[in-house]
């Protein structure tokens, strides 16, 4: 595309509908190629924010069959990511609600995803501690 795109510049055809239709599909293929670039940054980055919203981009502008296998590990990793935020979350209201039972519920249940070394992790062994 870009080397017919090039061409056409050459010869001057930047007003025919035809090149208007490929510079569109270029610019198409270049946004799509950029949401899925995102995607993979928001996954790195571990963004439960970010990669929500580029998933939910991918299905509605159905690139989500095109990359099959980026999407599962894409929503897999939302999922986590969503379930570890849940958890910091039960933390941080078992320690403001100072109940022993959901104190130890929580803390057992953020040590075994390997919560260890989070901040709300720390406070609720703290507050047990006291």
């Amino acid at each position: 595309i870009v080397a017919a795109i090039a061409e056409a510049d050459g010869l001057g055809l930047q007003g025919e509908a035809a090149y208007g239709n490929v510079a569109a599909r270029k610019a198409r293929l270049e946004e799509k190629q950029q949401l899925m670039n995102d995607l993979e940054e928001s996954m790195c980055k571990s963004d439960l924010q970010a990669l929500s919203r580029h998933v939910a981009t991918c299905m509605r502008l159905s690139i989500s069959n095109k990359y099959p296998d980026v999407m599962v590990k894409a929503k897999a990793k939302a999922a986590e990511l969503g379930q570890r935020q849940q958890a910091m979350m039960a933390l941080s209201n078992s320690v403001r609600s100072r109940d022993l039972g959901a104190l130890e519920a929580t803390l057992e249940k953020a040590n075994s995803m390997g919560l260890t070394d989070a901040e709300e992790f720390t406070s609720a062994v703290s507050m047990k501690k006291k």
